[in-house]
């Protein structure tokens, strides 16, 4: 019998539990790498923080960059 999607996703999210718990380094890397990343953005963007017309657009991108750098960052998980 197929399973339900429910069900798959249940089996999914325990067996990923059971690989945090067995082997933390892997979200530890991770969350180094997005702090580092997130932090040098900041630096380079520095000038946005002024709340000025002109930084309308580098404020924009800081965001961007400071939420899908770390969205990519799950992407090279998926091969592990």
């Amino acid at each position: 019998p197929r399973r339900s999607a429910l069900a798959q996703t249940a089996v999914l999210s325990r067996r990923l539990a059971l690989i945090t718990l067995r082997d933390p380094t892997l979200y530890t890397g991770r969350w180094l790498f997005a702090l580092a990343g997130n932090m040098f953005f900041s630096i380079v963007y520095i000038g946005a923080r002024d709340r000025a017309q002109d930084q309308v657009l580098p404020r924009i991108w800081l965001f961007a960059w400071a939420m899908g750098g770390v969205a990519f960052l799950s992407v090279i998980v998926i091969a592990v």
